[in-house]
């Protein structure tokens, strides 16, 4: 195995296990803004016990982003080295951006967000919150930035020749508004957002199964997750649809249903069909569930029949695959 496909593995491994963690930043950061302002509006201590459990998710997610993210920069060297310093005046301006005006601005709001509960007003400390979620929304930005000038460089000229040849920037605001940033960055941040809000409802789905905080969840702290992912999951379609990737278009769509059903379904747990006169007589998931029995049965007739509907299903496919042609008649 060649030294190439060795450095391709080794960073391949360091970036991707990296990029797990700063979208959720971004998405848990907005959502700590939002329960934080409920708060300070409703005084509801369930929104403080909220934030005050996030808060403590967030700053483990940051401080492993930001480990993961150390080792990824000394590979874009070691890795790299020779075109680290054919791009390095250009890819290099837009990480010290990120350093200097987003991750300054995280890192030293943070000591605030997670040390500052009594130490400061509350004010204060909401407005500490923000520019967390601000700092980790720049972050994304120069990181976009400095991949989508990789994709469609903008901005720039080649100086020098061979091995020597080294790209300066001509003009830094086509090298930030190059081609296709603007489209990156909106894609990053519906993204992050979406994956902080399945994070919460995630977790808040862990402790409803396990029977615990259920209190917890006939109250607005656990329930917004779930109209956030929806407004986010609507607002993914059309930008799906205007690049061409109907396919993702059709999955937030249907993820939007579902997050409906299932907002139906908290809303109204563990009723199926609730009695207002008597309320000893309504229908639970518990009291309309099978018998052990019938359960049993079923699983069986599933594990039987779910193999044969895949094994028609794939020949009608290919018995009928290429034979079906687009023509004006067609619907």
């Amino acid at each position: 195995m060649s030294v190439e496909i060795l450095a391709r593995i080794q960073f391949a491994f360091t970036i991707g296990f990296h990029y797990i963690y700063p979208p959720l930043s971004i998405g848990l950061g907005l959502i700590l803004v939002i329960l934080e302002g409920l708060y300070l509006r409703t005084k509801d201590k369930r929104f403080e016990m909220a934030v005050r459990f996030w808060i403590r998710i967030f700053a483990l997610i940051f401080g492993i982003g930001v480990a993961t993210g150390i080792i990824m920069e000394f590979e874009f060297g070691t890795n790299w080295a020779v075109y680290s310093k054919y791009v390095g005046d250009i890819f290099g301006s837009a990480l010290a951006a990120e350093g200097i005006f987003a991750f300054a601005l995280e890192s030293g709001f943070l000591g605030v967000l997670i040390f500052g509960w009594n130490r400061v007003k509350p004010p204060v400390h909401f407005f500490s919150t923000i520019m967390v979620f601000c700092g980790s929304l720049f972050s994304a930005v120069w990181i976009v930035v400095a991949n989508s000038w990789q994709q469609t460089p903008a901005g720039f000229h080649i100086v020098g020749s061979g091995m020597n040849a080294r790209a300066e920037i001509t003009d830094f605001w086509a090298m930030c508004f190059n081609p296709s940033s603007v489209d990156r960055i909106l894609h990053v941040w519906i993204g992050a957002i979406l994956a902080g809000a399945f994070l919460v409802l995630s977790v808040n789905a862990w402790y409803l199964l396990h029977g615990k905080h259920l209190h917890f969840f006939k109250s607005e702290p656990a329930r917004f997750a779930i109209p956030l992912l929806m407004v986010f999951s609507i607002a993914n379609i059309p930008r799906q649809v205007k690049v061409g990737k109907y396919r993702y278009a059709f999955i937030s769509s249907a993820v939007t249903i579902a997050l409906l059903l299932i907002m139906v379904a908290l809303e109204v747990f563990p009723y199926l069909l609730y009695s207002p006169q008597r309320p000893a007589d309504s229908i639970t998931i518990y009291n309309a569930a099978s018998s052990p029995r019938t359960m049993r049965i079923l699983l069986i007739m599933a594990l039987i029949g779910t193999p044969l509907v895949g094994v028609y299903t794939s020949f009608v496919f290919w018995t009928f695959k290429g034979k079906v042609r687009l023509d004006e008649m067609s619907y």
